[in-house]
């Protein structure tokens, strides 16, 4: 995340756009994420990611059709 899209990030959550659970995609990129402003808001926060890398907590495949998984 930029620092643009924290601060977006945090205004949309104090004006109550943001609800918890709370899914960021691509969160192992290696740069800030947006989980302390989340769970600050007292939601629960869920990153994913391509790679299982910290701070991932859910590795996923957003384009790998379902049916291919079974």
């Amino acid at each position: 995340m930029t620092p643009e899209d924290l601060v977006y990030v945090r205004d949309r959550t104090r004006d109550g756009l943001v609800q918890s659970p709370c899914l960021e995609l691509g969160a192992g990129f290696g740069g800030e994420t947006c989980r302390q402003l989340v769970e600050a808001a007292g939601m629960r926060y869920v990153s994913t990611d391509l790679k299982a890398i910290a701070p991932v907590d859910v590795v996923a495949d957003f384009e790998v059709e379902p049916s291919a998984l079974a």
